[in-house]
């Protein structure tokens, strides 16, 4: 079976991957190192720093599946939104029975990866209503990539001519920094990362004795 190693050398199924498999300090490092918009930005813009960006708006439920939005790009990398546009259109140029296997497949690559990441943080998958809701706060992290992040000649695009910007600059900051940013903020709001509260130290006077 294909497989891909992670930064830390542990082998990843890309077919069948599995929950075992996912290392969230190694997916974090992944995707604080993985550029958005195929790197095509005046200032990097790392699928993680988008997360980071966008976690302000995401409040209650919605906190930890945003933290998860995208994350299978560290298994895929992050193809531009127009590349799969142009590889569907290829496709269909050989009949629509191919453009529709396309598209099934690349569907169910993301779906695979997305369900064993959300599963190894003891997240459920998001429902309809939550996706249309994280798509808006994407919407608006990427008007504020472009604003911040881009040549202003790039920013107009007629997909996103409708979300306002945020009003938090989002400013560049070492990849390394990063990764650690997101990991944390992951070990704090994901159920299956979350610290254990440490146990109370009671004092030797106050133990019972046998």
């Amino acid at each position: 079976m294909p497989w891909l190693s992670s930064r830390t050398g542990k082998p990843i199924d890309l077919v069948e991957p599995t929950s075992a498999q996912v290392d969230f300090a190694d997916l974090a490092w992944s995707l604080a190192h993985t550029n958005r918009h195929a790197g095509n930005g005046d200032r990097q813009a790392s699928v993680a720093a988008h997360i980071l960006i966008g976690l302000p708006l995401a409040t209650g439920p919605l906190r930890a599946l945003w933290l998860l939005h995208g994350a299978e790009v560290a298994r895929l990398g992050d193809v531009p939104e127009q590349a799969m546009e142009a590889l569907s259109a290829l496709a269909a140029g050989f009949g629509a029975r191919h453009a529709a296997s396309f598209a099934w497949v690349w569907t169910e690559y993301r779906a695979r990866h997305a369900k064993v990441i959300h599963a190894a943080a003891g997240v459920e998958m998001p429902t309809s209503a939550q996706l249309v809701a994280l798509q808006s706060i994407a919407s608006i992290v990427e008007a504020t990539e472009r604003r911040d992040l881009h040549n202003p000649a790039l920013r107009p695009e007629p997909r996103w001519s409708g979300a306002q910007p945020a009003n938090r600059v989002a400013r560049q900051r070492p990849a390394d920094q990063v990764a650690d940013a997101l990991h944390e903020e992951w070990k704090a709001s994901l159920p299956a990362l979350a610290r254990p509260a440490s146990p109370i130290a009671i004092p030797p006077s106050r133990r019972r004795r046998a």
